[in-house]
């Protein structure tokens, strides 16, 4: 029996300015702005909140990511970004610093990443969207200008019109959805990000989130989300990581003990299975489908001379047999002098 499947799409890109030449904004996350938006222009319908995550924090609060729509069958409970970066702090000890959603402060006070205001309209409590009509439900979750858009010569800040993943006005998805975010609130540790203002906190990033759906057969199952990661801050970073977290929940609440997951690396794929294909009681005697997430497009490791991120970069070798004879893939030394550092069968 052939199996469907509901598909995560994720598009990762990091976004470093030149430092010499940065000049950072102003932009800051404000908690007064967080907005959550159920989402259902395709077979899929889930939870999208500005905060960098999809689908119910908890039990009762957003929708699993639930396939094929309005039949209650859930596949994922709960995904999210996190972003990491190793940094000196004040006292030069090595902080481990990681700006993810849901985190507070042991007094109470927001460390997670917050909407950055002007993105969507304030009298509004949904995220800034968009569908193909555009309709006037549509318009009244934009805001007056979008701030991203100021410095357009011909219309500044773009007012009354779409701030399009394809361009101005641009209705290309049946659904899209568009909002910022910043982790400047996580004051834990003694660092600063941005010499320009002390008070920023975090890591200094900045994150555009576009959630995207076509109705399309050929991806009617299929959930695009765009992260675009800024450091807006002055100082580099040497040592960052990027990941989503996805809590399975294949067959429904009650019947995610026996997920299976796996992944392809090579493919940047990974998938969750239930063992018996039997979900709970919502699901009946149907088959359970499989969910998956595939990573479109990441980070690369800048450094290694590898294209790892798979996107076939020119000056990126494809990676032989005879290119990790006498590396050691652990020690971060080119050992055999061809100008790779530790490569190593993943990427053959």
């Amino acid at each position: 029996m052939l199996k469907r499947s509901l598909t995560l799409f994720l598009i990762l890109i990091w976004a470093v300015s030149g430092m010499a030449q940065h000049v950072p904004s102003d932009e800051r996350g404000d908690k007064s702005f967080r907005r959550t938006t159920d989402i259902a222009g395709n077979l899929v319908r889930t939870t999208v909140w500005n905060n960098g995550t999809t689908g119910r924090t908890k039990p009762g609060d957003g929708i699993p990511y639930e396939w094929p729509k309005n039949t209650g069958k859930h596949y994922l409970a709960q995904t999210g970004l996190m972003i990491g970066a190793e940094v000196y702090d004040e006292d030069g000890v090595i902080r481990h610093i990681t700006a993810v959603h849901s985190r507070t402060s042991p007094s109470g006070k927001s460390w997670q990443m917050e909407p950055v205001p002007g993105y969507c309209n304030r009298n509004s409590d949904k995220i800034a969207m968009t569908t193909l009509a555009a309709t006037e439900d549509d318009r009244s979750t934009w805001p007056p200008f979008w701030p991203d858009k100021w410095e357009d010569e011909n219309d500044p800040g773009w007012p009354g019109s779409w701030n399009g993943y394809f361009g101005k006005n641009q209705f290309n998805a049946d659904l899209e959805m568009f909002y910022r975010m910043s982790d400047d609130s996580y004051d834990r540790y003694n660092y600063y990000p941005d010499t320009t203002d002390f008070s920023r906190r975090g890591l200094g990033f900045l994150v555009d989130v576009r959630v995207m759906q076509w109705s399309q057969i050929l991806v009617n199952d299929v959930v695009f989300v765009l992260y675009d990661i800024k450091n807006d801050g002055t100082k580099d970073l040497d040592k960052t990581a990027i990941t989503l977290f996805v809590f399975d929940l294949v067959g429904g609440d009650g019947d995610s003990q026996d997920d299976h997951s796996d992944f392809d690396l090579i493919n940047d794929i990974a998938w969750c299975t239930d063992t018996n294909n039997q979900g709970n009681q919502v699901f009946g005697d149907d088959p359970v489908g499989v969910v998956a997430t595939s990573f479109l497009e990441t980070p690369g490791n800048a450094v290694d001379g590898i294209d790892n991120d798979g996107d076939g970069e020119e000056n990126s070798p494809i990676v032989t047999e005879t290119m990790i004879a006498d590396e050691d893939p652990t020690n971060l030394i080119d050992d055999n002098g061809n100008g790779l550092i530790d490569e190593n069968k993943t990427h053959i």
